[in-house]
Formats: structure tokens, C-alpha cells, sequence
């Protein structure tokens, strides 16, 4: 049995403390490459990730990335709103509602335990919400009426 680095037996404690040592170190990475980060991969020192896609998107990619990453945040969230807008009312509203969920339920959960190059639920959830958003969009036919 080996011996753990901490002085706690508890092992979710050891779990929390782990992460915030991670993110620690993820941040001291972003203070150090604020414009370009240290490298995909490159966060935490290398030998963890800080199990949140926000911190770790700014270390390894630095402002530059960090900007990318949250406009695309943005954009999901805006995409969603507005084809809810124009559905409202309609059976329709119920789909865009619910991808937004998933979205927004993706998201959160990226701050907590995400990978940036693992966070598959999150990246899917973007796609959903584009893809309701296409299959949703204005049908000229039903314009005409």
C-alpha cells in the first residue's frame, strides 16, 4: 500500500486537494503565459489537468485561446436564445429548450470535472444546439402563409 502525499486517510479529500493544488498550478501557468499559454497539454505542470475547461483552455492557450473558447460560449448560448425566440410558441420549442439544457448542463459540469481534449459532452451539446438551430430556422414556406 503506498503511502499518500497527504495527511489525510480520506480519500475524496485527497481528490479535492489534488484539484486545487491542479488548479493552482494551472493558474501560476497563465500568470507565467498570459498571451499564448504553455501548449495544449501543458497545464498543471504537465502532469495533470485542473478539471475545469475555463482555467485550463487559459493556461494552455492563454488570452488568445481563452477569448476563442468563451466567444464560442457565447455564441452557443446566443444561437440557442434567439432560435427559442423564434420558435416560441410552436411544438418546436420544447427541442431548442432542451438542447440548451444539455448545453447549459455541459458547461457547468466542464468548470467541475472537465478534459479539455476529453469533454465529449460538452463538445456534443455545441453541436446539438447547431444542429437544432439549422433544423429549426426560418422555412420559407411556412413564411408565405
Amino acid at each position: 500500500v503506498s503511502q499518500s502525499r497527504y495527511s489525510t486517510q480520506n480519500e475524496s479529500a485527497n481528490s479535492i486537494q489534488e484539484r486545487i493544488l491542479l488548479i493552482n498550478m494551472a493558474i501560476d501557468d497563465f500568470l507565467k503565459h498570459p498571451i499564448i499559454g504553455v501548449g495544449t497539454g501543458n497545464s498543471s505542470g504537465g502532469v495533470g489537468y485542473p478539471h475545469n475547461s475555463i482555467i485550463e483552455v487559459a493556461a494552455e492557450l492563454g488570452l488568445i485561446g481563452a477569448t476563442i473558447f468563451l466567444l464560442l460560449q457565447a455564441t452557443v448560448i446566443v444561437t440557442a436564445y434567439r432560435t427559442i425566440q423564434r420558435v416560441r410558441g410552436t411544438p418546436d420549442e420544447w427541442v431548442m429548450s432542451t438542447a440548451l439544457a444539455i448545453y447549459i448542463f455541459a458547461f457547468v459540469e466542464s468548470q467541475f470535472s472537465g478534459y479539455m481534449g476529453g469533454d465529449m459532452l460538452l463538445y456534443v451539446s455545441i453541436g446539438l444546439v447547431a444542429v437544432v438551430s439549422q433544423l429549426l430556422g426560418p422555412r420559407p414556406e411556412l413564411e408565405r402563409a
